[in-house]
C-alpha cells in the first residue's frame, strides 16, 4: 500500500495541472491491491 500527496512538479503534462486542479487543491493518492473480500450472505448477488 502506498499513500502519497500529489505534487504538481511531478506531472508529465503540466497543462493537466491547470486544467484539472485550477485551485491547486491536490489530494492524496492511494495505490494498493485487493487480495481478499469478506462479507455476509446478505450481500451476495443471486
Amino acid at each position: 500500500m502506498l499513500a502519497s500527496e500529489l505534487d504538481p512538479k511531478t506531472f508529465l503534462d503540466h497543462d493537466t495541472v491547470s486544467a484539472y486542479y485550477p485551485d491547486q487543491d491536490f489530494h492524496k493518492v492511494y495505490f494498493g491491491e485487493v487480495v481478499r473480500i469478506a462479507g455476509t450472505e446478505k450481500y451476495l448477488i443471486k
